[in-house]
C-alpha cells in the first residue's frame, strides 16, 4: 500500500482495512514460524517467576512409582478392612467379658 497524503474519506478507510488485513496475515505467519522453533522469545512466553517455570508441573508431582502405589495400595486395603476388624473386636470382647461376668454373678 502506498503512502496517501490526500484523497476522499473513503479510499483513506479501504486503506487502512487493507493494511489492517496485511498486518493480520504477517501476524499469523511470524506465529506458525515461531510456533515451529525448540524455544520462545522471552516477550512471547509465558512470564511467571523463573522458579515456576522449572517446578514440576501437577500432572509430573503426583506420579508415584510402583513401590508407592504398592504401599498405598495395602494401606487402603487396611483402611476398608479396619471397620468390620473393630466390629469383630468389639463382639468378641462383649461375648468374652459378659460370659465371664455371668460366671462371677453365679
Amino acid at each position: 500500500v502506498v503512502y496517501v497524503t490526500g484523497g476522499a474519506a473513503s479510499k483513506l478507510s479501504k486503506i487502512r482495512v487493507v493494511r489492517k488485513n496485511i498486518a493480520r496475515s504477517d501476524r499469523d505467519q511470524t506465529d506458525g514460524q515461531r510456533a515451529a522453533k525448540k524455544c520462545l522469545p522471552t516477550d512471547i512466553r509465558y512470564k511467571k517467576t523463573r522458579a515456576m517455570r522449572r517446578a514440576l508441573t501437577k500432572h509430573e508431582a503426583s506420579i508415584k512409582s510402583a513401590k508407592q502405589l504398592a504401599i498405598t495400595g495395602a494401606y487402603k486395603r487396611e483402611t476398608k478392612l479396619l471397620p468390620t476388624l473393630i466390629f469383630i473386636k468389639s463382639v468378641v470382647w462383649k461375648n468374652l467379658f459378659n460370659k465371664e461376668a455371668d460366671k462371677l454373678e453365679r
